[in-house]
C-alpha cells in the first residue's frame, strides 16, 4: 500500500486583520453568479425566439408556439434579474470604494498615536453586525459609520443632520445612519467590557466628498472624513494612555481573527 504524499498547504496560518470595504466587496462578488445566470438564460431565450422565426418561414407548429411563449417570458425576466444584479453591484462597489477612500484618510492619524481597524464583523444573539472602522486613540475610541452617496451633477452638496435624521441638501435621507453608528458603537462597548467604563466610545457617520454643516453636534457626529482627521490629529482631553490603547486594539484585533475563522 502505497503512502499518499502530503498535500502542499498555505505558509500562512492564522487569519489576517481584514482591509477597508473587505464585506462589501464579498457582496459585490456575490452579485456575479446571478448575472452570469441571467446571461445565460437570456442568451437561451434568445435562441429559442430564432428558432421560432426560422420556423415560421416553413410553417408555425404548435410546437414553435409554445416555445415563443415560454421564451418571451424568459425574457423579460432575464433582463430584469440581470438589471437588478448589476444595479446592486455597482452599490456595492461604489461603498467599496468609500470605505477604502475613508481608509487612506484615516492612515494619516497613526503618527498620531491612532490605531486602527477596519470592517469588524461581530457575532450576537440578534444577528451579525458589520463596522467600518474603528480608530482608538488617545482621546478614546470611534466607532466609524461610512455612507457613499452618489453627487448629483445640478444640484449642491451639502449634508446636515439633527441628531437622529440626515439631510441631504435639505432632503430627509428614508434612513438615517445615525442610529445605526449608535448601535455599532454599542456593539464595541460590550466587546470591550471592562474597558469601557473607563474609556469613550464615539459613534461617528462619515460622508466621504461631501460638506457636511455643524457636523460635531449632538451624541453622534457626522462629518467629512478629512474634518475628522484633522480634528483627531490634535486631541484636546487625553483619556488613554499608549499601553491602553494597545490592550483595547488587541482585544478587538482577536475578535476579528476569531471571526475570520468561523467564516
Amino acid at each position: 500500500m502505497h503512502k499518499q504524499n502530503p498535500k502542499p498547504r498555505s505558509p500562512i496560518n492564522d487569519p489576517v486583520l481584514r482591509y477597508a470595504g473587505d464585506s462589501t466587496h464579498m457582496l459585490a462578488i456575490e452579485q456575479l453568479a446571478p448575472i452570469m445566470v441571467s446571461i445565460f438564460a437570456l442568451t437561451f431565450a434568445v435562441a429559442m425566439v430564432i428558432n421560432f422565426l426560422l420556423s415560421h418561414f416553413f410553417g408555425i407548429s404548435p410546437d414553435a408556439l409554445k416555445t415563443l411563449s415560454f421564451a418571451v417570458p424568459l425574457i423579460g425576466l432575464s433582463i430584469y434579474f440581470m438589471i437588478s444584479s448589476v444595479s446592486r453591484l455597482d452599490d456595492f462597489l461604489l461603498g467599496m470604494r468609500g470605505e477604502r477612500a475613508v481608509a487612506e484618510s484615516l492612515s494619516e492619524l497613526g503618527l498620531a498615536g491612532y490605531r486602527i481597524l477596519h470592517d469588524i464583523e461581530i457575532n450576537h444573539p440578534k444577528g451579525k453586525s458589520n463596522i467600518d472602522h474603528v480608530l482608538i486613540g488617545p482621546e478614546g475610541v470611534f466607532v466609524l459609520e461610512t455612507k457613499t452617496l452618489r453627487k448629483h451633477p445640478r444640484k449642491s452638496h451639502q449634508i446636515e443632520h439633527d441628531g437622529d435624521s440626515v439631510f441631504v441638501n435639505e432632503v430627509k435621507l428614508p434612513r438615517s445612519p445615525i442610529p445605526q453608528a449608535r448601535a455599532a458603537a454599542d456593539t464595541i462597548r460590550k466587546q470591550l467590557g471592562t474597558f469601557a467604563s473607563s474609556c469613550p466610545i464615539k459613534p461617528v457617520v462619515l460622508f466621504p466628498g461631501w460638506f457636511v454643516k455643524d457636523g460635531y453636534q449632538g451624541e453622534t457626529w457626522v462629518l467629512n472624513p478629512n474634518a475628522l482627521v484633522t480634528r483627531l490629529k490634535s486631541p484636546k482631553s487625553p483619556r488613554l494612555t499608549e499601553q491602553r490603547r494597545d490592550e483595547i486594539y488587541h482585544l478587538l484585533s482577536q475578535i476579528q481573527r476569531v471571526q475570520s475563522l468561523r467564516e
